[in-house]
């Protein structure tokens, strides 16, 4: 999963790495008008186990019986 904060906006990065998103790069995006510079974080499965506080259940995600997705839904939670 990906996130990004305005570099200027400490709290908002805060947020993100509470539930265990690391810097991910710079990116630099126009907003109204104007050059603003967000750090990029990314939250891989390793760090989101690592950090998560509540247990989590998916549910819902099963492919429909016709279905022609090359990955099912599930294995992209490593279900």
């Amino acid at each position: 999963m990906t996130s990004a904060a305005l570099t200027d906006n400490p709290r908002s990065r805060r947020v993100s790495e509470k539930p265990g998103y690391r810097p991910d790069g710079l990116l630099t995006q126009a907003v109204p008008g104007k050059a603003r510079t967000f750090e990029r974080l990314r939250l891989d499965r390793v760090d989101w186990e690592a950090h998560r506080a509540v247990p989590v259940n998916i549910a819902g995600l099963e492919p429909p019986p016709h279905s022609v997705r090359e990955v099912p839904p599930l294995a992209l939670f490593g279900v």
